[in-house]
């Protein structure tokens, strides 16, 4: 981390690679160890950055000048249309970095690289898609897992930035057979349990086998 607080950015396959043999390492730890992982999912994350929060961000992290501008201009003054036989009249847009741009996943990343400090569960974070997780004994754990959870909440409200609960996932990695559920919520919204989840393109199963993965891939 630098003096700026921004969180060092690993590419996509070293995050996963390394996030699947920090698992793995706990469970060959101790037998019947559970780790609860939260997968999070930002409703329309890249649309919602709002402009003048985003700006006064880079002016925090010293971006000034010519170079403020140039990113204030494009950012702003984008218009959009619907197209369905006919145009309609074109409105402004308000918030959001251009996805599909050189520039979006950067701004992106500097918009949220003031996630939580006090966060006191592990967390690994590839532009939009953000993972949760720590190994979870007691009801104590849980509910640390949980307070971890509110903050990200309560940044979001404070930074324009909305978690779809509905969407936000939880799971129980273990290799035991019985499984340790506590109840996680965002927003007042429980949290589903799910056996497996898409992370970074690879499905990740609870028992970190890899048979739903290549099940999947060669299909």
């Amino acid at each position: 981390m630098n003096q700026h607080g921004f969180r060092s950015k690993r590419s996509c396959t070293t995050l996963l690679t390394g996030l699947i043999d920090t698992w793995t390492a706990q469970l060959d730890e101790r037998s019947g160890a559970h780790i609860h992982a939260v997968f999070l999912d930002w409703s329309k994350a890249f649309d919602k950055v709002p402009f003048d929060r985003l700006l006064s961000k880079l002016q925090f992290y010293s971006v000034r000048g010519k170079l403020l501008r140039w990113l204030e201009n494009f950012l702003t003054g984008r218009t959009q249309y619907v197209k369905f036989s006919v145009f309609s009249a074109p409105a402004e847009v308000l918030s959001g970095v251009v996805q599909g741009s050189v520039l979006g996943p950067l701004l992106f990343n500097l918009f949220v690289a003031d996630f939580p400090e006090e966060i006191n569960s592990s967390f690994e974070q590839y532009a939009d898609d953000t993972t949760l997780h720590r190994v979870v004994d007691i009801p104590e754990d849980a509910d640390a897992l949980q307070e971890d959870l509110d903050r990200i909440f309560i940044w979001c409200e404070d930074n324009g930035m909305q978690l779809n609960g509905r969407k936000c996932h939880v799971m129980d990695i273990s290799r035991a057979r019985t499984q340790l559920h506590f109840e996680y919520s965002i927003g007042g919204v429980p949290l589903e349990y799910v056996d497996q989840h898409r992370l970074l393109g690879v499905h990740i199963s609870r028992d970190l086998r890899w048979s739903v993965h290549t099940d999947i891939v060669r299909a």
